[in-house]
């Protein structure tokens, strides 16, 4: 009904993270070999990381876009 003090939102949007981060983790099933604890969860969310990161399409350029809008191109 009412909105959250500001540093509890920000804790609210941490937990919710590791949630959905540790919910890919345990769909991604066990790596083979046993023990890896922190180590293989670093490596594994890096990895998440590094192919969200690959999916961003570049950043836009407004002034080439306004450009090309009042040119007609």
């Amino acid at each position: 009904m009412f909105g959250l003090h500001a540093n509890a939102d920000i804790k609210k949007d941490q937990q919710e993270t590791d949630q959905l981060l540790d919910a890919l983790l345990a769909s991604q099933g066990s790596g083979g070999s046993g023990g890896g604890g922190t180590a293989s969860r670093d490596s594994l969310l890096g990895a998440l990381v590094a192919s969200l990161v690959a999916r961003v399409p570049p950043e836009f350029d407004i002034e080439e876009a306004r450009y090309r809008w009042v040119a007609g191109v």
